[in-house]
């Protein structure tokens, strides 16, 4: 069956839970907590360290991707928490944040496990969208930290280099670099998925303008 928009949806039964109800209420409160508490550890310890270097930042990913990696166990607190993790995160990229007077040369590798980060993110700001939550609006760090990546990626880049895309269930980035000019139209085609390339889904494109660019 080939319809985009059908999903299939398990309805549990009275102190069952998940994907495919095989956990329990219970179960899943727990390692929720536990999750948690591991990204408070995480927290005080992006924050508080006297250590910054490349490698101390990879490991900080690397367990925020570990942390991060289930959706369903990402409780409202934990939302709240990514937001300033990840604003920490890419500060160690720009000198101009936390009154810092140096900046690490990172390269844009070290924040591609942020991808899996963002995605389970977002699925946890859905499944968690009805319950208070300090913050605002998630999806603005979200689309802040997703801007960081990209302009990670474009340090490196040359004009007219082919686009580095990325995939993910609940979103697609492409980044790329060109010379403008007051005439220049840039048109951007939504990278799709091997299934829906399949399917004959449609390109989604998007058209910039100068005046907006």
């Amino acid at each position: 069956y080939n319809d985009m928009n059908c999903k299939s949806k398990c309805i549990c039964d009275d102190g069952w839970t998940g994907s495919y109800c095989d956990i329990s209420v219970d179960d899943l409160k727990f390692r929720q907590d536990l999750r948690s508490i591991l990204m408070t550890k995480l927290l005080k310890s992006v924050t508080y360290s006297t250590i910054y270097d490349e490698n101390s930042l990879s490991s900080w990913i690397n367990v925020f991707h570990s942390i991060m990696y289930r959706s369903n166990e990402i409780n409202v607190d934990m939302i709240d928490m990514s937001a300033t993790i990840l604003s920490l995160l890419f500060s160690f990229d720009n000198n101009s944040l936390y009154g810092r007077d140096w900046k690490l040369d990172v390269k844009y590798e070290n924040y591609i496990p942020l991808l899996n980060v963002i995605d389970n993110l977002i699925e946890a700001t859905l499944i968690n969208r009805n319950t208070t939550s300090s913050t605002p609006d998630p999806l603005t760090s979200i689309r802040s930290s997703l801007m960081n990546i990209s302009n990670s990626i474009l340090r490196d880049f040359l004009v007219g280099q082919s686009n580095m895309e990325f995939i993910q269930h609940y979103y697609r980035s492409t980044a790329f670099i060109e010379y403008s000019d007051n005439s220049t139209v840039f048109t951007i085609n939504s990278p799709l998925s091997e299934f829906e390339k399949y399917t004959n889904v449609s390109i989604p494109v998007i058209t910039i303008t100068q005046d907006v660019i």
